[in-house]
């Protein structure tokens, strides 16, 4: 104890206090700054994680709500399918064409700047004669379909042998007996 207070005695003590003080001081000053630094660093994570949790459950709610079959949809599709991809290409069968287009069902052609209007039923009328398949294999995607009302429009690509052939912008009406085929465009994708 006596060393103690001789110690205390001679200021050394005092002094070691003081240092030891302003040491402290400065180890607070020190850890506010990487403190403030840290919580800055941590709002911005938070900020960022917050953003990324609300877009996934935005798109999981998006997915959701286009994961639910439309009726619709799925009518216009099985009309195209049945009376353009089967009636035409696939099968070749008159029936299922004039089964899923209308009457006046034109399609029109853009060829070297000018437009020419074909009636669907030709297709009848050929395959009536001649029944068969137009191109066997042909498959198909659907890449957007909308529906108003009774209005429909639905976009194609269609492949043969594996190549991207025609790209059909096809336009539908809703009937008393459903959705029939009224007009289709296409784009021909160049062939190699």
């Amino acid at each position: 104890m006596r060393l103690e207070s001789e110690y205390m005695k001679s200021g050394v003590y005092e002094s070691t206090g003081l240092i030891e003080s302003r040491v402290i001081e400065m180890n607070v000053g020190c850890n506010d700054k990487k403190k403030s630094k840290l919580e800055v660093f941590m709002k911005k994570k938070l900020v960022v994680l917050s953003i990324f949790i609300f877009s996934v459950l935005s798109c999981g709610q998006f997915s959701a709500q286009n994961a639910e079959v439309n009726p619709e949809n799925e009518a216009i599709k099985k009309v195209i399918v049945d009376a353009y991809i089967n009636g035409v290409f696939n099968k070749g069968d008159a029936s299922l064409i004039k089964k899923g287009c209308h009457p006046d069902c034109d399609v029109l052609i853009l060829a070297q700047g000018r437009l020419m209007k074909i009636p669907a039923y030709s297709y009848v009328d050929r395959l009536e004669k001649n029944p068969g398949p137009v191109r066997p294999g042909t498959t198909y995607k659907f890449t957007d379909i909308h529906v108003t009302g009774y209005a429909g429009l639905a976009v194609v690509e269609i492949f043969q042998e594996g190549k991207h052939i025609y790209t059909d912008y096809i336009s539908l009406y809703k009937f008393n007996d459903g959705w029939k085929l009224v007009t289709k465009i296409f784009y021909s994708h160049p062939q190699d």
